[in-house]
């Protein structure tokens, strides 16, 4: 919850279903505990100006069912969002650039993932994509301000793995992983000063 009365939310969610006969260590546990480390680090911050949802949503995989019913659900509920951020595959990174996509991401929403890259020195490439085919979209049909932040997917450093048998913990680049999940937890240290 924020640390003073408001009733703004910023959302992180990842998705936690697989598809069948895939392990679904990049696809997407890596987005699940990234999730999970940005709501530990939040949890300890002094000052949180807006509350934070952590979401984790089934049926990705069958045309975004679980983030679909939560968008939804918070229209319908007139849930004052702010911004929207799904985490899918970050567990790959083969040319070591420790490069990442921010998919559609309203200006506002990729200005700040810039401004804090600046701040903290982290030199590795932010590309802007326009990939649609993971939970943000759910949210920016319903007109959420949303993105979602993925390894480069469509700048082609993504796993082979993707949805294969061999989508296990041996091929998720851990390194990797902290890195961007470092970042992502002072993006949203900085959203909530």
């Amino acid at each position: 919850m924020a640390t003073s009365k408001t009733n703004q939310w910023i959302i992180i969610g990842a998705h936690f279903d697989s598809v069948k006969n895939s392990p679904g260590a990049n696809d997407n546990a890596t987005g699940v505990a990234l999730v999970y480390a940005v709501a530990e680090y939040i949890s300890t911050l002094e000052v949180r100006k807006y509350n934070l949802q952590i979401v984790f949503f089934d049926q990705e995989e069958r045309r975004f069912k679980g983030s679909k019913a939560y968008a939804k659900q918070l229209l319908e509920n007139k849930v004052n969002v702010v911004s929207v951020h799904t985490i899918d595959q970050l567990g790959w990174d083969e040319d070591g650039d420790r490069g990442i996509e921010l998919e559609v991401p309203t200006d506002q929403i990729r200005d700040q993932y810039s401004k804090v890259a600046g701040e903290y020195n982290y030199t590795f490439p932010i590309q802007i994509s326009d990939v649609t085919s993971t939970d943000h979209r759910s949210f920016r049909q319903l007109g959420f301000a949303a993105t979602g932040i993925t390894e480069e997917y469509k700048n082609g450093d993504t796993t082979p793995h993707y949805h294969r048998s061999t989508d296990t913990y041996e091929t998720v680049n851990f390194a990797y992983l902290t890195t961007i999940t470092e970042y992502v937890q002072k993006v949203f240290e900085d959203m909530m000063k």
